[in-house]
Parts: structure tokens; C-alpha cells; sequence
């Protein structure tokens, strides 16, 4: 798969609408003073449904994204189409349950309670049953699912832990995106390896006496590097204006990475 077919998955084109959604919310919670309530102080806070609480705002926009994303996936691919959508559904609420667990705001707690993850699907178990998924999916190299490989990919390089929170994952997570990168480009991520060049054609005409000096290479972070790839893909599509600053920092991360 390349960046062009990247840009026509319609799975991507749902990844990429909600998680546009995902980094709006978290930006304005963390723009809140002291991440304090998104209500007014002399407003009192409920947590039942037919009110709200503090993460209702929240919870509420990103839960009418994944189910307004249904008719599309039915629109393209029929009840065939949805049963795929609804795995890409389960790894986006699980990304964003993920993320709203670990901010540290009011309505951590209320969250806690209201997963989207079980809300959807009625489950509390995606910390494990993600990288469940992740392993049966790169155990079978169904090719029908290099889609939803990316899907995965973008989770895991956008921060997804789950049940690695608090703990050494021992390098699963690289490990993961390693395969998961391999599996969809069909290539392994080479750019790792002391001896892959940048640019190998600036060496064909050189002396072979002498140690020499090789051009910087990157040895960490292909998740990354590849994630900025699928995100030059989604610039044009509007997630640049949430998440140029992040993107930003992370160039120079990789720049500094480099040199």
C-alpha cells in the first residue's frame, strides 16, 4: 500500500475525521484554566444522562461521530462494509478512551464510568483485546485487512498503550509498530538499520580507503517517521489546522534525532 491508496481508504478517511475531532476536544480542555470545569463554577455538575456532567460535552461529540460514520460505511460497502467499519469504530473509541483516561481534567472519573468503548460495544477489555487484535491480525496477513493494519498503526503511533500504561511494555509496542509497518508498505522499515544511508547515492563515487563518514540515519522512532507520512496524506484534508504545532515538534525531534 502506498500514501495514495492511503488517501482513498475510506477506513483512514473515518480515522482520520474522528481523531481531527478527538485532538479539537483535548485541545480546548487543555486551554481550560487548570483544566478546570467545562461548566459554568456556579453550575452544578450531573453525571445522568438526560444532563450531562463535566466530560458529556466531550464524550457526547465524539460518540456522534463514530455513529454518524455507520451510514457511510453501509453507503460503500454494505452490512459487509460495516462489519469491517465496526473494528476500525472499536480501535478509534478505544484510542480515544485511552486518551481522556490519561489527561488529567475533571472529567477523568465521570469517563471512567462511561467508556465509549462499552457504550458501543459493551465491553471494558479493549487494554488487551486491542493487541489481541493486533497479533491475530499479523499472524494471518489477511491481506484484506492492510486497511485496517493502518488503522492499528495509527492508534499505536498516536500514543494508544492500554494494558503497557504504568508499565514497561519491554519493546512490544515498537515491536508492533514495526510489523504492522512491514505488513503494510510490504517492506521492512529499513531506515532502523546502521547500515541503510538517507541518501545511498551519495556514496557511489567515493573513496573506499578510510572508515569515511556516513550521512546521520535515524535509529528510533519508525512509528513516528511513518506516522508523519500518513499525516502529509491528511494535511490536505483539515488536520493540519488542530495538529501543526504537535506535527512541528515532532520534525524537530526527528531532525535532532539526526544530527
Amino acid at each position: 500500500m502506498n500514501t495514495a491508496e492511503l488517501e482513498d481508504s475510506r477506513f483512514l478517511k473515518h480515522f482520520q475525521e474522528f481523531y481531527v475531532e478527538v485532538i479539537a476536544q483535548k485541545k480546548e480542555i487543555e486551554a481550560l484554566p487548570q483544566h478546570s470545569s467545562m461548566f459554568r463554577p456556579d453550575q452544578e455538575v450531573l453525571s445522568d444522562a438526560a444532563t450531562g456532567g463535566i466530560a458529556y460535552p466531550v464524550y457526547d461529540r465524539l460518540l456522534n461521530v463514530l455513529k454518524g460514520q455507520v451510514p457511510d460505511a453501509r453507503r460503500h460497502g454494505g452490512e459487509y462494509g460495516v462489519k469491517f467499519y465496526e473494528e476500525a469504530q472499536y480501535v478509534m473509541a478505544a484510542l480515544a478512551d485511552d486518551i481522556f483516561l490519561h489527561i488529567d481534567w475533571p472529567g477523568r472519573d465521570e469517563w471512567q464510568s462511561n467508556l465509549l468503548e462499552y457504550e458501543l460495544f459493551g465491553t471494558y477489555v479493549a487494554g488487551d483485546r486491542f493487541f489481541e487484535d493486533v497479533e491475530r491480525l499479523l499472524r494471518d496477513r489477511d491481506v484484506s485487512y492492510v486497511e485496517m493494519a493502518a488503522v492499528y498503526f495509527m492508534a499505536i503511533s498516536l500514543g494508544f498503550r492500554g494494558k503497557f500504561w504504568d508499565k514497561d511494555d519491554d519493546g512490544r509496542l515498537e515491536y508492533y509498530r514495526k510489523q504492522l509497518f512491514a505488513f503494510i508498505f510490504k517492506s521492512k522499515p529499513d531506515i532502523l538499520s546502521n547500515k541503510k544511508y538517507l541518501f545511498p547515492e551519495s556514496y557511489t563515487h567515493t573513496q573506499t580507503e578510510g572508515a569515511g563518514k556516513r550521512l546521520p540515519y535515524i535509529r528510533r522512532w519508525i512509528g513516528l517517521i511513518a506516522l508523519l507520512i500518513i499525516f502529509f496524506v491528511f494535511v490536505s484534508h483539515g488536520i493540519w489546522d488542530h495538529s501543526i504545532s504537535d506535527l512541528v515538534d515532532s520534525a524537530e525531534k526527528i531532525i535532532k534525532a539526526g544530527s
